[in-house]
């Protein structure tokens, strides 16, 4: 770790992506608790043409500066709920699956819920029924990955905002995901970010 001042945050960092795990074993993992930094979920398909598990897919990256197994946990029931973006499976089995999570045109999802400033809007229940095999697809090939800056021992105001400078610079390579905007990070930020276990396609070594 390197700070320039004191109470400056580290720039020239290495950090550890943890294994990819599924959903199911992310959250019986105990390893996995009182963890904070930045995560990563997506998707990993079996593929009935090819017959054998795609690389893994990322669709989400966010922070979490107390508890990321909650978090993550509150994603799912999120998908369950239908407010995230649901895309029909089909498109998702494609071969050029990322130019789908790149333009996540209406045409392509639907929300079961609307997120708005206005009050919520259903779907009709025939059409919320017809959602439920491609929400239960996306939990049944969510898998998670996350990065713990807790061994960098930062104080709590400086380790905020190196949580937020991480989370843009994880996000930004990866523009087909569905993510949140994100703060600006300086140039001078540029942590090592060594890939975990299935991991190794997102983050290659240069």
């Amino acid at each position: 770790m390197q700070n320039s001042m004191p109470g400056d945050f580290p720039v020239n960092d290495t950090l550890k992506t943890s294994d990819l795990e599924s959903y199911a074993d992310f959250v019986r993992n105990q390893k996995n608790l009182d963890k904070r930094g930045v995560y990563i979920w997506g998707f990993r398909f079996f593929d009935p043409t090819i017959v054998k598990t795609s690389d893994f897919i990322p669709y989400y990256v966010g922070k979490h500066r107390k508890d990321i197994h909650q978090r993550i946990q509150e994603h799912v029931l999120e998908l369950r709920e239908g407010t995230h973006k649901i895309i029909r499976k089909e498109l998702m089995l494609l071969n050029n699956r990322q130019e789908y999570f790149s333009s996540q045109k209406s045409v392509d999802h639907v929300y079961i819920h609307l997120r708005d400033t206005t009050p919520k809007n259903k779907l009709p229940i025939k059409e919320q029924l017809d959602l439920i095999s491609h929400i239960n697809f996306y939990v049944d090939n969510l898998y998670v990955s996350y990065i713990d800056v807790s061994h960098l021992k930062l104080t709590e105001d400086v380790e905020i905002k190196y949580i937020d400078y991480l989370e843009r610079y994880i996000q930004k390579p990866l523009k087909y995901l569905c993510s949140r905007v994100g703060k600006k990070y300086p140039p001078s930020f540029k942590p090592v970010i060594e890939p975990g276990k299935g991991m190794e396609n997102i983050f290659p070594k240069e």
